[in-house]
């Protein structure tokens, strides 16, 4: 609301998180999420016009969904308007030790992902994270023992394994973490500032970026001008 962003900006904020983890009603209600698509859109558009970079938590395999439907979502983030956040954190759903999910779990009816097809998605978003973007993080930090047997991946460290495969692959990626000079050696140090420009929230967004000529990224800013 406009009250908690002015109070979020008097304590010297310049970034706020919105767990929004799949854009899709049906899911939201079926978790009990208690928050809309629409609710998403209007924070996302309200801490924009005031200056905050805007980041997403993104959660694959949810009740409800589907890797395709997973995909067809994430896809949604960057082509809508409405989304485009600044930077996400891709934590697939797994089942926690006395959570309302471990119920549906036991009962049969919640199946989560295994570790090979929540490898092989956090691959496939990747990829389609667009150059303006960060991934800040992979996998939350819960403990295995939190996780009950079966209920989801329990490896913590599975960023690694999938950042290896795709730079083994050498696949063109264009998120914000992997260009980065410190992640990546740079062969050459002459940099071009190269400006996107993109449409999100109803306002014009310039992501200026210095790169070399490989796409490593030395520097960036952000600039907006608002709804």
């Amino acid at each position: 609301s406009e009250e908690e962003i002015k109070e979020m900006l008097n304590y010297g904020c310049t970034r706020v998180e919105l767990g929004i983890q799949m854009p899709d009603d049906d899911i939201y209600k079926l978790v009990n999420r208690g928050h809309t698509v629409k609710d998403v859109i209007d924070a996302t558009r309200r801490l924009r016009d005031s200056g905050f970079k805007v980041g997403y938590h993104v959660m694959p395999g949810l009740p409800g969904s589907s890797i395709k439907k997973d995909l067809e979502m994430f896809d949604s983030l960057f082509s809508n308007n409405s989304f485009k956040p600044d930077q996400l954190k891709l934590y697939p759903c797994q089942v926690i030790k006395g959570a309302e999910l471990e119920k549906a779990f036991y009962a049969g009816k919640y199946k989560p992902y295994t570790e090979e097809e929540t490898k092989s998605i956090l691959i496939k978003m990747v990829l389609k994270v667009p150059p303006y973007c960060r991934v800040m993080r992979m996998m939350r930090e819960i403990p295995p023992v939190y996780i009950v047997s079966g209920g989801g991946t329990k490896r913590i460290d599975l960023r690694t394994e999938v950042e290896k495969e795709l730079r083994i692959d050498n696949k063109n990626i264009s998120e914000i973490r992997m260009r980065e000079v410190g992640f990546v050696k740079p062969s050459d140090t002459n940099v071009d500032l190269k400006t996107i420009e993109y449409n999100a929230s109803k306002g014009k967004e310039f992501f200026i970026q210095a790169v070399n000529k490989d796409g490593v990224l030395f520097g960036l800013c952000r600039l907006r001008f608002p709804y």
